[in-house]
């Protein structure tokens, strides 16, 4: 079993999730604004470009959605 954090790493750790929450956030309000769709669009779409050289099956989508990598790549 892990200990628990120390007050300055309990500091850290939540710094860390603020700066990471504040990037995600920009970065989906840039998606919005210059490409017009939902961040889980870019998401999915993105996945089918980089896995499916822009082609993939629909019973591939789901694991695209939660960022893993589909099961295997369509041809």
């Amino acid at each position: 079993m892990t200990h628990p954090l120390d007050p300055a790493e309990t500091a850290r750790w939540t710094a860390w999730k603020r700066a990471h929450d504040t990037v995600l956030e920009a970065i989906g309000e840039e998606i919005r604004h210059v490409a017009g769709i939902s961040v889980a669009d870019f998401a999915v779409l993105s996945r089918v470009i980089e896995n499916g050289g822009g082609r993939m099956p629909s019973r591939n989508w789901a694991p695209c959605s939660t960022g893993s990598a589909p099961a295997s790549p369509a041809s």
